[in-house]
C-alpha cells in the first residue's frame, strides 16, 4: 500500500543541526507524484535531491529519492521519461566517478548498473549523497540479518552512524565551499553563507568598534538623556500658562514660565551642537577603523580569492558599505535608545494626565508596528539588489577605465558607454521601485498619526466642552506631546529601513572578514631562516577545481643555485608550478620544501621575503621611479637603488627622462614603454637580492635590442641564485642548468638543453622544431 508523504525537514527530524539539509530538496507536484509512488506506509525519505545533467551526459535533470529500502532515479527530461527503482537489498555498491567536466553516481547490482550524471559543481553534494546512501545500505542489512541491535550506535558497512556521517558532511562542506549549515553553494567561495547570517547577530559584531571611544559613546547618552528631557518640558509649560498663568492673571509666573522656555531651549540648542560635533567625530574615528580593518584584511586574502572576486565589488565593500556603517554604529543606537526613551516617557506622563486620553492616542500605534514589519520585509531584498547593481556598475569602470586604451583600439566606446548606460538605468529602475515603496509607505504612516491627532481633538474637546473632565491646557499639552510621540515612533519607522540598509551592508562587510583564507600561516608555523635555496617538489600535485588537476605527480629536486628553465604548452602547467613555490596556493596532494622545510609549516612573510618574482607583463604602482624600484626594499638608500637600477640596464633611461629618479609613472607604468618596465621591475628584484628567483617570460614582448638588454641584465640577476625561468623563446633558456618539459600537469622530461635536444622523438625537441618552423617562416615573409 502506497502512502503519500511530506517531505520531512531536516531541521524537523535528527539531523537538527542542518547539515544533510542540501539533500532534502522540494521537487515540482507532478516529479514528487512519480518520486513518491514508490514509497510504502512508514516509511521516508532521507534523499530527495535533483543533478543538472541527464544520463547520457546532456543538460537536464535528473531526480534521486534514497530511502531506507530503496533507490529512486527518475530523468523527466528523457524522451519518455525514464524510472529506475533499486532496492537496498539489492544494491552491490555505490561509486561516485570523476569524469572530465562532470561526474556520476553509478548504483550497480547484480543484473545491471545505473548512473545519474552532475557537472562538477554539484560533485560535493553527491559525496554526501554517496555516503548516505552507503550509511542506509548498511543500515537495511543490520536490519535484516538483525545482528547487533544493542551494540555501540547505528553503524553502516562503511562504520558510519548519523552523528559521523554529519561530520563528514560538514567537514566536505567546509572543504568545498558549500555551506556548513544549508549546504548551498557559497558566493565565490567566501566560506559564508549570506542566507544564514543573522541580521541581529550582524548588528551586534558592530558596537566593538565603538570600544576605543567608549568615554566619549557614554558622554554622547549622557548629553542624549539631558536633551531629550529639556525637549519635553514646553508641553508642561504650556499646560502651566493655559491652566495657571492666563485665568489667574500670573505676571510673575509668567514670566518664570517664559524663562524657563528661554533657558530649556537655549541649553538644548548648545547641548544638541556639541552632542552633533561628537557624533561626527565618532563617525569618521569609526569608519577609519573600519576601513583600515577590511583593507588589511583584503591583504591577508589568497590569490584565489581575487581570482573569483570583481574589484568593483571590492571597491564598493571598502568605500560604499563602510560609509553606510559609520552613521549607524556612531548614533544609530543611540538614536534609537533616545526615541524608545521618549516613548516611553510620554506616555507615562499622558497616563498620569489623563489615561482615557492616553489610550486614545495610542490606538494607531499597532497598525503602524504591523505596517513597519511589512515593510522591512520588502524593502530589505531590494536594498540588496541595489547594492548587486551599484557594485556592477563599479566594475564596469574598473574594467574599462584601466583598458582604455584597447577600448579606443577597437574603436568600442560606443559600446561600452551602452553597457554602462544599460547598467545604470537597471540600477535607476531599483531605486525608484525603493522610492516609490517609502513614498507609499510614509504617507501611510502619517496618515494613522493624523488619524491620532484628530481623535484626540475629537474626544479631547469633547472632554472639555461638555464634562469638563480635562482643562484646555491638559488638552494643549496632550497635542504638543501627541507630535513629540509620533515623531519617535515615525523616525523608529525610518530606523527600520536604514537598519535593513545597514544590515545589507553589514552582511557583505562581515562576508568578507569571516573569509577564511585559502593559504594562511599554520598555528605552529616557523620563521623560515635565511635559505641557500634548495626547492624540492616530492609527488606534488595541485587543481584549482575539486577533480581538475593542473598539476599531477610532480618530482623535481632543484640544487642552490642552479637555473631550471620550463617549458611547455600554454596550459602545461608552468605558471602554477612558480605560483606553488610562492605558495600562492597550497598543493592539494605531496609537499614542496625549501631546505629542507615544508613550505606549508613555515611563514609566509618569512618565505616570500626571500622569493623575487619578474613577470612577463610587470606591474608597476603609480609613483616615483625611485619608490617603485625600492617597493620590495622601503628603507634601500638612493645610492642602493641606483647600482640596481645600473645592474638591470635602467639607469641610462631613467637618467634621460624629466625628473630622473624622482619622475612619476602612471598607473600600471603608463608613460614609459614596456621594456622600460620590464627593466625597472628586474632592478626591483635586484634590490630585493632574494636566494629565489622566479621568471615568468621576462623577455616576452619586447624588440630584439631591449631584449638584450633585458637578458644582460637577467644574466647578473640569476648569478648566485636558485632560479626558475619560463621563457616564450626556448633558446633564450640555453644558460638553464636543466630543462624540465611539462606536458598535461606531467613532467616528461628533465635534461640540459643539448641532452634534450638530441632525442629525436622527445616533447622538447618537437617544440623546438615547431619553433624553428615558424621562424623559418618567419624570415621568409620578411625577405619577401
Amino acid at each position: 500500500m502506497r502512502s503519500e508523504k511530506v517531505l520531512p525537514t531536516h531541521e524537523e527530524g535528527e539531523d537538527g543541526d542542518g547539515a544533510l539539509q542540501h539533500l532534502m530538496e522540494a521537487p515540482p507536484t507532478a516529479i514528487k507524484q512519480v518520486l513518491f509512488q514508490f514509497i510504502e506506509q512508514n516509511e521516508a525519505p532521507e534523499v530527495v535531491t535533483s543533478a543538472d545533467m541527464t544520463p547520457d551526459g546532456q543538460y537536464g535533470e535528473t531526480w534521486v529519492m534514497a530511502t531506507p529500502r530503496r533507490v529512486v532515479v527518475y530523468d523527466p527530461d528523457h524522451g519518455s521519461p525514464q524510472t529506475r527503482e533499486i532496492r537496498l537489498a539489492d544494491l552491490e555498491k555505490v561509486d561516485k566517478i570523476d569524469f572530465v567536466g562532470n561526474g556520476a553516481l553509478r548504483f550497480t547490482t547484480s543484473r545491471d548498473a545505473c548512473e545519474v550524471r552532475f557537472s562538477l559543481s554539484q560533485s560535493s553534494k553527491f559525496d554526501d549523497v554517496r555516503d548516505v546512501i552507503e550509511s542506509l545500505r548498511g543500515k537495511e542489512r543490520k536490519e535484516s540479518d538483525d545482528e547487533n541491535r544493542k551494540g555501540n550506535g547505528r553503524r553502516s558497512r562503511r562504520g558510519l552512524t548519523p552523528e559521523a556521517l554529519r561530520a563528514r558532511v560538514k567537514a566536505r562542506a567546509k572543504r568545498s565551499g558549500r555551506c556548513q549549515k544549508c549546504g548551498r553553494l557559497l558566493p565565490y567561495r567566501h566560506g559564508v553563507c549570506p542566507l544564514c547570517l543573522e541580521r541581529t547577530r550582524l548588528l551586534m559584531r558592530l558596537f566593538p568598534y565603538l570600544q576605543p571611544y567608549l568615554f566619549f559613546v557614554v558622554l554622547n547618552l549622557i548629553l542624549m538623556f539631558i536633551t531629550t528631557g529639556l525637549g519635553l518640558l514646553p508641553p508642561f509649560l504650556t499646560k502651566t500658562l493655559l491652566d495657571d498663568v492666563f485665568p489667574k492673571r500670573n505676571l510673575s509666573l509668567l514670566f518664570i514660565v517664559l524663562g524657563a522656555l528661554l533657558g530649556s531651549n537655549l541649553a538644548n540648542s548648545v547641548l544638541g551642537s556639541i552632542r552633533s560635533y561628537m557624533t561626527t567625530w565618532l563617525q569618521q574615528r569609526i569608519v577609519i577603523r573600519l576601513r583600515t580593518q577590511l583593507y588589511t584584511y583584503l591583504h591577508q586574502l589568497s590569490l584565489s580569492f581575487y581570482d573569483r572576486q570583481s574589484v568593483g565589488h571590492l571597491i564598493q565593500r571598502v568605500m560604499s558599505d563602510t560609509s553606510a556603517l559609520q552613521s549607524f554604529i556612531a548614533t544609530g543606537m543611540v538614536e534609537i535608545i533616545q526615541n524608545v526613551m521618549t516613548i516611553f516617557i510620554i506616555s507615562a506622563t499622558m497616563l498620569l494626565m489623563d489615561w482615557k486620553l492616553a489610550l486614545v492616542t495610542l490606538l494607531p500605534v499597532p497598525l503602524m508596528v504591523m505596517g513597519n514589519q511589512w515593510y522591512a520585509r520588502k524593502v530589505y531584498r531590494i536594498y540588496q539588489r541595489i547594492w548587486r547593481q551599484s557594485a556592477r556598475l563599479s566594475s564596469i569602470l574598473t574594467d574599462t577605465l584601466p583598458g582604455v586604451r584597447v577600448v579606443k583600439a577597437f574603436a568600442q566606446e560606443n559600446r561600452e558607454v551602452k553597457r554602462f548606460i544599460a547598467q545604470n538605468e537597471l540600477l535607476l529602475a531599483t531605486n525608484l521601485r525603493a522610492a516609490h515603496m517609502s513614498r507609499v509607505f510614509q504617507p501611510i504612516m502619517g496618515l494613522l498619526s493624523t488619524i491620532g491627532t484628530m481623535s484626540i481633538w475629537a474626544v479631547g474637546g469633547y472632554m472639555v466642552i461638555s464634562s469638563g473632565s480635562i482643562t484646555p491646557g491638559v488638552l494643549m499639552a496632550f497635542l504638543q506631546y501627541l507630535h513629540r510621540f509620533y515623531q519617535p515612533v515615525h523616525a523608529l519607522c525610518n530606523m527600520n529601513e536604514r537598519i535593513q540598509s545597514v544590515a545589507a551592508s553589514a552582511e557583505r562587510v562581515f562576508e568578507l572578514i569571516d573569509t577564511k583564507p585559502d593559504v594562511e600561516d599554520d598555528p605552529d608555523a616557523v620563521e623560515l631562516p635565511e635559505i641557500q635555496g634548495h626547492v624540492r617538489f616530492d609527488d606534488t600535485s595541485f587543481g584549482y577545481d575539486t577533480g581538475t588537476k593542473v598539476l599531477e605527480g610532480i618530482s623535481l629536486d632543484v640544487q642552490p643555485g642552479e637555473m631550471i628553465g620550463l617549458v611547455g604548452h600554454s596550459g602545461a602547467g608552468k605558471s602554477t608550478l612558480i605560483n606553488l613555490i610562492c605558495r600562492f596556493y597550497d598543493v592539494t596532494e605531496g609537499t614542496i620544501s625549501v631546505d629542507g622545510h615544508d613550505i606549508r609549516k613555515v611563514k609566509l612573510n618569512s618565505l616570500r621575503s626571500q622569493i623575487g618574482v619578474v613577470l612577463q607583463e610587470p606591474y608597476l604602482f603609480r609613483g616615483t621611479i625611485a619608490e617603485n624600484i625600492a617597493y620590495g626594499h622601503p628603507d634601500a638608500t638612493r645610492e642602493e637603488i641606483v647600482r640596481a637600477a645600473i645592474a638591470a640596464n635602467a639607469h641610462e633611461f631613467i637618467c634621460r627622462a624629466a625628473d630622473g629618479y624622482d619622475t612619476m609613472i602612471g598607473e600600471r607604468g603608463g608613460g614609459i614603454s614596456g621594456g622600460e618596465r620590464q627593466r625597472i621591475s628586474i632592478a626591483r628584484a635586484i634590490l630585493k637580492s632574494p636566494r629565489i628567483l622566479i621568471l615568468d617570460e621576462a623577455t616576452a614582448s619586447v624588440d630584439t635590442q631591449t631584449e638584450a638588454k633585458i637578458r644582460e641584465a637577467v644574466e647578473r640577476l640569476v648569478q648566485g641564485r636558485t632560479t626558475f625561468a619560463i621563457a616564450h623563446r626556448l633558446s633564450t633558456l640555453r644558460s638553464a642548468n636543466r630543462l624540465v618539459v611539462l606536458d598535461k600537469g606531467k613532467i616528461v622530461e628533465v635534461g640540459t638543453h643539448e641532452e634534450l635536444l638530441a632525442k629525436e622523438d622527445g616533447a622538447f625537441k618537437k617544440l623546438w622544431n615547431m619553433q624553428m618552423d615558424v621562424a623559418r617562416r618567419h624570415q621568409e615573409v620578411l625577405s619577401v
